[in-house]
C-alpha cells in the first residue's frame, strides 16, 4: 500500500507532522519574541538610563520591518523551498535576539529590531496558515487554531525563568537575551531543515481529507468580492476591530513593567511580575482553545467573550493591586482577550465576507493592525512614563475591549444583507 493510499484509508498522514512542526514554530517564535519581550523593558531601560518609551521604540522598528517585509517574504514563500527560506529567517530571528545581549547603546537595539522583524515576518503571519492550507483539505480552521494555541506555552515556561535570570545580576538581561536567542534557533531549525515540505505532492501524497466528498463543495469560495468588500462600512468596522485588538496586543507586554512600578507600595506584586505574565500566557493558551470552540458555534459569542474578558481583566489589574489573587485573575482574563488577536479577526472577516477573496481582504485588514502596532508600544511607554503612570494605559485597553464588542456586533449585523445583495448581483 502506498503512502498516498494509506492516507486515503485513514492511516497516519504526514500532514500531522506538518501540524506538529507548525505548533513548535508558532510556540517558539511568537512565545519568545512577543510573550517574553516585556520582562526586558524595565531592566534594560534602567541599565542604559533611558525611558521605557525610548527603549521600546525598537519594537516599532520591528513592526515596520514586518510590515515592509510581508509582500517580499510572501512572494518568496510561493517560489522557494520553504526549508531554505524558513531556516534563513530562523537564524535571522534567533541571531538578532542573541546579539541584543552584546548591545552597548540603545541605537543598536533599533538596528537589531529591523533584522528581528525581517526574520519574524513568515512566522507571525504566514507559516501556519500557508502550511495548514497546503496540507489539509478539511478541518483547516481547527488545525490553525490548535497550532496558534501553542504560542503561549513558551511564555508560561520562560517568563518566570527569564525574570530570575535578569535579576541574577546587573547585566542579567544580557544572559537572558543570549539564552532566548539560542533557544529560538535550536527550537525552530530542526523542523525547518528536516520536517517542512511545501506541499503534499513533494512526498507523493494528497492533502489530508482530499478524499472527503464534502471538501470540494466546502472550498468552492463563495462570498463578497474584494473590490466590493473594501468599500463597505462593514470593512471599516472590522478595521476598527483589529485596531482595538492590537491595542490589547501591545499593552499585554507592559504587564511586567506595570507590576514593577508598584514595588514601592505593593512589593509582592512587583516580585510576582514574571509570574503575572506567565498567567497571561496561560489565559492565552486556554483562551485560544476556548475561543476556537466558541467560534465554531458562534463568531458573535466569541467576540463578546473576548471583549468582556479583556475589559474585566484590565480593570481588575488597575483596581485591585492590593489583592494579589485578583491580580492573577485579571491577568488570566487579559490572556483570554489577547488570544482573540490571533484568531478572532480572521473569523470575523470570513463570517462577514465569506471565502471568495478571504486572503485579499484579510491582508488589507491586517495592514491596519500592523500599522497601529508601530505606534502602540512607544505610545504606551510614553503614557506610562508620565506622572499618570500605567493606569491610563490599562483603562484605554479596557475601553478598547468594550469598543471591539460593539463594532463586531455592528459588522456581523450588516454582513448578512451585504452578502445577500452581492450574491444576487452575480
Amino acid at each position: 500500500m502506498t503512502d498516498s493510499t494509506a492516507a486515503k484509508k485513514g492511516g497516519f498522514h504526514y500532514a500531522y507532522v506538518i501540524a506538529a512542526a507548525c505548533m513548535v514554530m508558532a510556540s517558539v517564535s511568537l512565545g519568545f519574541i512577543y510573550a517574553c519581550s516585556g520582562i526586558f523593558y524595565t531592566p534594560v531601560s534602567e541599565y542604559f538610563g533611558v525611558s521605557t518609551a525610548r527603549f521600546v521604540l525598537y519594537m516599532s522598528v520591528f513592526n515596520v520591518a514586518i510590515t515592509v517585509s510581508l509582500p517580499f517574504i510572501g512572494k518568496l514563500m510561493s517560489k522557494m523551498d520553504l526549508r531554505v527560506l524558513l531556516s534563513i529567517c530562523a537564524v535571522l530571528l534567533g541571531g538578532s535576539y542573541a546579539l541584543m545581549s552584546r548591545c552597548t547603546a540603545i541605537w543598536q537595539f533599533y538596528v537589531l529590531g529591523a533584522t528581528l522583524g525581517i526574520g519574524m515576518t513568515p512566522f507571525v503571519y504566514l507559516v501556519v496558515p500557508t502550511l495548514i492550507n497546503s496540507w489539509f483539505a478539511k478541518r483547516v480552521g481547527f488545525f490553525i487554531g490548535l497550532c496558534m494555541s501553542f504560542s503561549g506555552v513558551i511564555g508560561m515556561i520562560f517568563n518566570p525563568i527569564g525574570t530570575e535570570i535578569i535579576r541574577s545580576g546587573p547585566e542579567g538581561w544580557r544572559t537572558g537575551y543570549l539564552l532566548f536567542g539560542c533557544l529560538i534557533m535550536l527550537g525552530i531549525l530542526p523542523f525547518t531543515i528536516f520536517v517542512i515540505r511545501n506541499r503534499p505532492e513533494d512526498l507523493g501524497l494528497e492533502k489530508f481529507g482530499a478524499d472527503d466528498p464534502d471538501v470540494e463543495d466546502a472550498s468552492a469560495g463563495e462570498g463578497v468580492p474584494a473590490d466590493v468588500a473594501l468599500k463597505t462600512g462593514v470593512f471599516k468596522l472590522i478595521v476598527i476591530f483589529i485596531i482595538m485588538n492590537t491595542v490589547i496586543q501591545t499593552i499585554n507586554s507592559f504587564v511586567p513593567s506595570y507590576a514593577e512600578s508598584l514595588r514601592a507600595t505593593f512589593p509582592n506584586v512587583a516580585d510576582a511580575s514574571g509570574f503575572l505574565m506567565a498567567i497571561v500566557q496561560v489565559g492565552n493558551v486556554l483562551g485560544l482553545l476556548a475561543l476556537g470552540f466558541i467560534n465554531d458555534k458562534s463568531v458573535r459569542a466569541g467576540c463578546i467573550v473576548a471583549g468582556i474578558a479583556g475589559a474585566a481583566g484590565l480593570i481588575m489589574l488597575v483596581l485591585f493591586p492590593a489583592q494579589i489573587f485578583l491580580m492573577y485573575v485579571g491577568a488570566f482574563a487579559l490572556g483570554i482577550c489577547y488570544a482573540a488577536s490571533s484568531i478572532e479577526t480572521s473569523l470575523l472577516v470570513r463570517s462577514c465576507f465569506g471565502s471568495k477573496d478571504y486572503t485579499v481582504i484579510t491582508s488589507r485588514v491586517s495592514a491596519f493592525g500592523a500599522g497601529f502596532a508601530v505606534i502602540g508600544s512607544p505610545l504606551w511607554g510614553l503614557i506610562s512614563g508620565s506622572p499618570l503612570g500605567f493606569a491610563p494605559v490599562l483603562l484605554i485597553g479596557a475601553a478598547s475591549s468594550a469598543v471591539s464588542i460593539v463594532v463586531a456586533m455592528m459588522a456581523l449585523s450588516g454582513a448578512k444583507r451585504l452578502r445577500s445583495d452581492s450574491e444576487q448581483s452575480l
